[in-house]
This record gives C-alpha cells, sequence and structure tokens, in this order.
C-alpha cells in the first residue's frame, strides 16, 4: 500500500495502478481518476459532442483500467494509454448517427471554454493521430492534464529538463499536424488554444460512478451469476402475475360500465389477487435488498476474483427491470383497488 505520508501527486500513475492491482486499493484507483478523468471526459466529449455519451466512454475507459490493470505494459504511459483508449471508444460511439441524434443539447453541454478556439477543438484529435505515442503522451500530459514538467519528467521516466524538450517538440510537432489541415498559428498560440482537462466540468456523481463500477468489477463470478439468476426467477414468476392480474381487471374494466354484474365470489377474487401481488412486491423487495447486500460485500470478493464486465452489466440490467416491475405492480394495485370500488357499487 502507498504510504499516506506521501502526498499523492507525488506518487506516479504507475506505482499507483501497481497498488490497484496488488490490493485493490480504492484510495489509488481514485487518485487515477482524479487525475485522468477531465481529460478522458474531455476527449471523449470534442469526439462524441455529446455528454451521455462521453459519459459512457468515460466509464468504460476506466472499466478497462481496472479489468487490465495487471496487463498494461510497464513501458506505457498511464495517461497516454487513457487519452488512446476513450479517444478509440469515442470514435466508435460517434460513428452512430442515430445516437449522435438523441443528445439534443449539444451546445449547452459543451464546456464554454472549449469553444473559444473552435478551428483547433474541430481538428485537434485528428491532428493528434498524426503524432508519435511518445510525443501525443507529452501533449495529453502537459496540455491536456496541465501536469507540469516535474510530474511530466516522472511519468516519462526522464529528466525535467529532458521533459521540457520533449513537450516543446511535441508541441513544434502538432503545429505542423495543424498546419497539414489548414489551421496556422504560432506554437504559443496552439499551446493556449489546446483545451485544458483542468477546465472541463464533469457531470455531477461520475467520479464517484466510475470508481464503484470498478471496484465493483471484483465481485466473484458465481455470486453474481446466483444474484442474476435469483433476481430473473423471481421477475419471471412476478411478470406472470401481473399478467393474469391484468386480464382479470381488463375484463372488469370493459364490460363493467355494461352489463357485468359483480359478485360477492369474483370480489373476493379480486382481494386476493391483490394480496398475493402485494405479497409477491414484498419478497421482490426483499431480493432486491439482498442483491444490494451482497453488491457492498464486493470488496472483500475483490481480492481473489474478478467478474466478467458482461455479468456486472446483465445484474443492473436486472435490478432495473425490477425497479420498473415495482412500479407496474403499484398501477396494477392502483387499477385493482379502483375496480373494487366500482364492482362494490
Amino acid at each position: 500500500m502507498i504510504g499516506t505520508s506521501i502526498s499523492k501527486m507525488e506518487v506516479s500513475d504507475r506505482d499507483l495502478l501497481i497498488d490497484f492491482a496488488q490490493s485493490r486499493s480504492e484510495d489509488a484507483f481514485r487518485t487515477l481518476v482524479d487525475r485522468h478523468l477531465p481529460m478522458v471526459f474531455g476527449v471523449a466529449l470534442r469526439v462524441t459532442a455529446c455528454a451521455s455519451l462521453a459519459e459512457e466512454v468515460a466509464q468504460s475507459t476506466f472499466a478497462k483500467l481496472a479489468h487490465h490493470a495487471n496487463g498494461v505494459d510497464k513501458g506505457i504511459v498511464i495517461g497516454g494509454w487513457l487519452y488512446n483508449t476513450a479517444r478509440n471508444a469515442a470514435l466508435t460511439s460517434a460513428r452512430s448517427e442515430r445516437r449522435r441524434r438523441e443528445c439534443e443539447t449539444l451546445s449547452t453541454e459543451m464546456n464554454p471554454n472549449e469553444l473559444d478556439h473552435p478551428l483547433v477543438v474541430e481538428h485537434l484529435e485528428e491532428a493528434m493521430s498524426q503524432l508519435k505515442e511518445d510525443d501525443r503522451c507529452a501533449i495529453v500530459l502537459r496540455y491536456f492534464e496541465d501536469r507540469n514538467l516535474r510530474e511530466i519528467g516522472r511519468e516519462l521516466g526522464i529528466s525535467e529538463d529532458a521533459a521540457r524538450m520533449r513537450v516543446n517538440r511535441a508541441l513544434s510537432k502538432l503545429k505542423n499536424s495543424f498546419g497539414k489541415l489548414g489551421v496556422t498559428g504560432t506554437a504559443a498560440w496552439f499551446a493556449s488554444a489546446i483545451p485544458c482537462g483542468a477546465s472541463t466540468t464533469l457531470p455531477a456523481g461520475l467520479s464517484a460512478s466510475i470508481i464503484s463500477s470498478a471496484l465493483a468489477s471484483g465481485i466473484a463470478v458465481g455470486s453474481a451469476a446466483a444474484v442474476v439468476t435469483e433476481t430473473a426467477t423471481s421477475t419471471m414468476g412476478a411478470l406472470i402475475k401481473i399478467k393474469t392480474a391484468t386480464v382479470i381487471l381488463a375484463a372488469a374494466a370493459i364490460t363493467g360500465t355494461a352489463t357485468y354484474v359483480a359478485k360477492d365470489d369474483q370480489l373476493e377474487d379480486l382481494r386476493k389477487d391483490l394480496n398475493s401481488l402485494n405479497e409477491r412486491r414484498s419478497q421482490l423487495e426483499s431480493k432486491l435488498a439482498n442483491a444490494a447486500a451482497k453488491t457492498k460485500m464486493r470488496d472483500a470478493q475483490i481480492m481473489r476474483q474478478k467478474l466478467d464486465n458482461d455479468d456486472l452489466h446483465r445484474l443492473r440490467g436486472e435490478v432495473d427491470r425490477l425497479n420498473r416491475l415495482q412500479a407496474a405492480m403499484n398501477s396494477v394495485q392502483l387499477r385493482t383497488t379502483s375496480s373494487m370500488v366500482k364492482l362494490s357499487h
């Protein structure tokens, strides 16, 4: 574990990743997220032009970092790896025009600071793609993440003076890349025009959500599968019950305004259905609470196993369906009560 007496800013990204990989340290991973999230979200926002897609890209980028913490090559600069991963994921998302059209509030979601130099923002990622990896990493660290030369040297494994030379060389090459795209200016102007991640306004709760999701990826596969199976079985049974009750209520609603005559045994059946639905809802709420409790146990299980990311998404989908199911049952209960009142009259 990294000592608390050492300033977090003095610990390299590589050491933080090693700490996380070996001990699943939440503090180490949180520090990585805090350092790089503005840059990751910023590049995703520039490429996708959609805040909701940028959030998804940021989530998936850090999830990959957590999942592959042991497999990231020692020679790779973490900031550069995150930039490349986020950019590639954002490009994939941006290719879907249907999803792009869903983002109707683009003008209010874009960071105002990024609109000061629209030509630079428009061509930035294309110009960055023309740089070699070491030059791209230098630009990411110095300008996208606003790191000082001492920190850059630490991450690149070079001296502070060498870091200064690397950054200047990379900026010159980036200027040349822009020139090929028809955007001209001095090196100093380009340096001031590059969007800084530190100025990016992050969506509320995004950092906490990323950390929680990444750490949750360590839940045992068997435990997650058991929860999914349990909740899926409960959901199917409840759906069958809801459909049965819905048919009964629909019949009452259709014929109740005409010639339908309520009998005591029919009223009793409706009451039983309502009681059964309430009981079923209680059971589902209990199972949902159990699923939440099992999720909280992930920290103890993280040390031993990893969960395939797809299993986690399926579990979240089941929880979402349970929430929708509860809402549906509440609606059925209201209609049942209304029908009982009509029938009693």
